[in-house]
């Protein structure tokens, strides 16, 4: 008599890509590696890819929400089209910088219910996407110079990581209040606890905000830590050099350099006004319709 166990049901993981219309190829190139690599190290996990077209970012993320939960999914795994995720501490080239996703599902194993990578803003001095709420609530800000308009604020952005480094721990994880997704897990159980939509672009009183802030807010009202994963960059794709953590370091070395040497001005840098928004992020009706445009890819300025 055979005494051999019958093989564990794999795990479901819903990866989740939706697009406007094309997908850029270094982000196409990205997702693969990304996938294959999952693949090969994961084989207690099925992943099922689901590519969609989307005429809103919140509506395509909402199908995806209802599709994890009707067929099963643990996890959900969401991915922005011009956004390159890889582990940065190893060199570029190395096939360890594409593990991001056994990283963020080894971390959802051991209790962690949402993780996003570290994202940029479009637009110069391309902050980070991770916010913070100010402690003592909406405060005055002042600005920089007495021409400054001054703005009444409740959060902020955090500009550099180097800024909070004491917080983050032992596994790199930075609690905040909410974060762009340019790479996201969720685990099914925030999927099931939170109220629907989980997306959305207006917030419960009628302002405006992105769709990754509302389903923040939402859940850290439900009870789930928002966390960070500092070792997880996540390179923009701009009209420029790919924003990540090196071509940002050497973007701002450049502009010391110029006003060391005198130069003063630096006018061909973007302040992220054009973008619509003051943070430089698009809505998604400033996004939808645009020509698909891709930048020279840079990592620690080389080319490739």
């Amino acid at each position: 008599m055979s005494t051999t166990k019958p093989a564990p049901t794999p795990k479901r993981v819903l990866l989740f890509f939706p697009v406007f219309h094309s997908v850029l190829p270094a982000a196409f190139q990205n997702f693969l590696r990304i996938v294959s690599t999952a693949v090969h190290r994961c084989p207690q996990y099925r992943f099922d890819p689901w590519v969609v077209p989307r005429t809103s970012i919140h509506g395509a993320m909402n199908m995806a929400v209802e599709t994890a939960i009707e067929q099963g999914h643990e996890y959900l795994i969401a991915f922005d089209d011009d956004c390159l995720p890889e582990l940065s501490e190893y060199a570029p080239g190395s096939p360890q910088r594409w593990q991001v996703i056994p990283r963020m599902l080894g971390l959802g194993e051991a209790g962690h219910k949402i993780i996003m990578g570290v994202g940029y803003m479009r637009g110069f001095p391309h902050t980070t996407t991770v916010g913070r709420k100010y402690p003592e609530g909406v405060a005055l800000v002042l600005g920089p110079t007495e021409d400054s308009m001054n703005v009444f604020k409740g959060f902020r952005w955090v500009d550099k990581l180097e800024t909070v480094q004491d917080e983050v721990d032992e596994n790199g994880l930075l609690d905040v209040d909410f974060c762009g997704v340019p790479i996201v897990c969720i685990h099914r159980s925030v999927l099931e606890k939170i109220e629907k939509p989980l997306f959305e672009t207006r917030d419960e009183g009628g302002g405006q905000c992105t769709h990754d802030i509302y389903f923040c807010n939402k859940a850290k009202a439900a009870g789930f830590d928002v966390k960070v994963d500092t070792h997880i960059d996540c390179g923009h794709i701009v009209e420029a050099p790919i924003v990540n953590k090196f071509t940002k370091r050497d973007m701002f070395a450049a502009l010391t350099s110029g006003l060391e040497a005198g130069n003063g001005r630096l006018n061909h840098l973007d302040d992220g006004s054009r973008d619509g928004e003051p943070d430089g992020r698009r809505s998604d009706e400033q996004r939808d319709g645009e020509p698909e445009r891709e930048g020279q890819i840079l990592r620690h300025g080389a080319a490739y």
